[in-house]
């Protein structure tokens, strides 16, 4: 095993902390209730969205509410959350242009 140094100027006041950062602490699962269903479906498959109902994450344990997806399986896409975007219409005289 080889010792490398390395030297750090850090400024008055900075707290330094060796040995990597804290571990974080699992927050507590909150059970909400299912998402109203989305507008609109997945751009990317043309396909309409599907509700992945309330479950327990094969690969880590931890438990999730339920939300919808693409319904093509292997698609990570979601829908945005809240309400769609409205377009904003701003009024152009020709006077106003910069050309």
């Amino acid at each position: 095993m080889k010792t490398i140094t390395i030297t750090i100027q850090v400024p008055d006041g900075v707290n330094v902390a060796v040995g990597g950062a804290q571990p974080q602490q699992d927050r507590p699962f909150v059970e909400r209730p299912a998402p109203p269903q989305p507008v609109g479906y997945c751009e990317i498959h043309d396909a309409a969205w599907k509700l992945v109902p309330a479950g327990t994450s094969k690969k880590t344990g931890k438990r999730y509410n339920s939300f919808w997806a693409c319904s093509t399986q292997g698609c990570d896409q979601r829908p945005a959350f809240g309400p769609p975007a409205q377009p904003v219409l701003v009024d152009v005289s020709e006077d106003s242009l910069p050309f």
